[in-house]
């Protein structure tokens, strides 16, 4: 059903993805992206409906979930797994580059806030959560991609 909706963003369609993005706002749930939770649940269905859509559409949506990400800016953790399928839903969609390497400096940001009481790696946790184990073709795929991009953030401490 969800690919249907790829190809022909209907009422219907727009109406699930805000609620999908809307459902994550801190006065729905404060911590909707721990590991098992709805906000997971919810994102993992709406990155591929978001990287099917038109680059007018996409950026519509992507300001949206922009702002419900600041709502939850209080929790590094809730917010570097937003930022992580941020930067998922832009990887190489054409005319989003400069997006995407936003979305990257904000995960670079929320990191290096973490990194000494508490080490993750949100990225991770998101692919997990995506692609349920490490063995999915597709994990693999963005896996390869994402090592390339912390390795020359860990040595940089900026995002490629």
């Amino acid at each position: 059903m969800e690919k249907n909706l790829v190809m022909n963003t209907t009422q219907n369609a727009k109406k699930l993805i805000r609620q999908l993005i809307n459902n994550q706002r801190f006065e729905h749930s404060p911590h909707a992206f721990r590991a098992g939770h709805v906000g997971m649940h919810d994102f993992n269905r709406l990155a591929p409906l978001l990287r099917g859509l038109p680059k007018k559409e996409l950026h519509k949506w992507l300001d949206l979930i922009d702002e419900m990400a600041a709502t939850h800016s209080f929790c590094n953790s809730c917010y570097g797994k937003i930022i992580a399928y941020c930067i998922i839903m832009t990887k190489n969609v054409p005319d989003f580059e400069l997006r995407h390497e936003g979305y990257k400096m904000l995960y670079t940001d929320c990191i290096a806030a973490t990194r000494h009481n508490e080490p993750r790696d949100y990225m991770r946790e998101v692919l997990d959560s995506m692609y349920h184990g490490k063995d999915h073709a597709q994990r693999q795929k963005h896996v390869r991609y994402w090592h390339e991009i912390a390795e020359v953030m860990s040595t940089t401490g900026h995002a490629a």
